[in-house]
């Protein structure tokens, strides 16, 4: 059977109460993170600075399946948990009525779906078992491992192979940001005894090498070397090497600072990286339009690159790549505007994007 496995490593696991039914009146809800992954489908426990706001990430993973289904092992300091669901659509079979939701799991209490404990004897055995039959890795550690039987590949019809180059270039162009920084390291394990690879900082340039790009444009192996290069540069730029604009600047062409203007054009058309700091204002959703509004910023890198066939354009909202945002086309230049997770601007972009970004 075809599958891929997704695991963290030093995360808390899913605690929590996994009796628990729903977070009517209840102070403790907040932070059950077990409630609030098998629980819940669009509704979030998780505050304006994190992601996942949506409660609707968490999706994925049986939408990934052909057959609709994952299975999920957490890792806790008190125990470890197995639990599984499948999702398929409500369906009747000799005229009796199933309901969508299947679980791997054991009945408690008003059959409410309970997960498989390791540390009870009638479980620890299946539970075992699927941590060796998966080959999950991170057993000993806190954290949380999925399951995915039958995976799909973005061109399933196409029947795409779903192999390490694959999911190698997948997290590459939607991660690339994070892994120059040094903020996070995928290890992707081919199985059947291929040599495991870790996507780090270190190691980034070469693995695209090694890749064998095909696409042209952004995707290609020149234009991520690049795209990491820009990125470097401006993780190290000190506050010195930008040029604040208090607000966003607008269509016309006249400006109170000529100077300033023509002294940036002239670094843009010998190919410098510009780097600018944008404050703008954001109202919080509650606050109304009579409501105060926050300060906040972002930052825009721009360089010219002549040898571009059309625009190279990026967009990161804290460690998120928003893809397919194609906007300075008819520019020969490459930019990447990052706005901080910090940032009341990344709350109120998370807030009014579809699920989806």
């Amino acid at each position: 059977m075809p599958f891929i496995v997704i695991e963290d490593s030093g995360t808390i696991g899913l605690t929590g109460d996994w009796e628990q039914y729903d977070d009517l009146g209840t102070a403790s809800a907040r932070t059950n993170h077990f409630y609030w992954f098998f629980r819940n489908v669009g509704r979030s426990a998780k505050s304006g600075t994190e992601n996942g706001s949506w409660g609707l990430g968490k999706w994925v993973f049986p939408d990934a399946s052909h057959a609709g289904c994952y299975l999920a092992v957490t890792r806790r300091k008190d125990d470890t948990l197995l639990f599984g669901q499948a999702v398929l659509s409500k369906h009747s079979i000799d005229g009796h009525r199933f309901a969508p939701y299947g679980y791997l799991s054991v009945e408690g209490a008003n059959g409410l779906a309970l997960p498989l404990r390791q540390s009870e004897p009638g479980h620890r055995e299946l539970v075992d078992r699927c941590i060796t039959d998966f080959g999950l890795k991170f057993r000993d550690d806190t954290g949380l491992s999925i399951v995915i039987p039958f995976p799909k590949t973005e061109h399933a019809e196409e029947h795409e192979a779903l192999d390490a180059r694959y999911l190698l270039t997948a997290v590459i162009h939607n991660y690339f940001y994070p892994i120059v920084a040094g903020w996070l390291e995928v290890t992707v394990d081919p199985g059947d005894g291929e040599q495991e690879v870790a996507v780090t900082a270190e190691t980034i340039d070469q693995i695209v090498s090694n890749l064998g790009l095909h696409d042209e444009g952004e995707r290609s192996e020149e234009g991520y070397r690049h795209l990491f290069d820009l990125c470097r540069e401006a993780l190290e730029l000190q506050d010195n090497g930008y040029t604040w604009l208090s607000k966003p600047p607008g269509n016309d062409k006249s400006s109170s600072d000529s100077r300033e203007v023509i002294r940036l054009r002239n670094r843009y058309e010998r190919g410098d990286l510009l780097a600018f700091k944008v404050g703008t204002d954001v109202q919080g959703r509650n606050e109304g339009r009579s409501g105060s509004s926050e300060k906040t910023q972002f930052h825009v890198y721009l360089q010219r690159d002549d040898s571009l066939d059309a625009g190279h354009d990026f967009y990161v909202r804290g460690t998120l790549s928003i893809t397919e945002m194609d906007l300075i086309g008819r520019r020969r230049a490459r930019s990447l505007l990052v706005v901080d997770e910090s940032e009341p601007l990344a709350a109120m972009l998370r807030d009014s994007e579809p699920p989806q970004h």
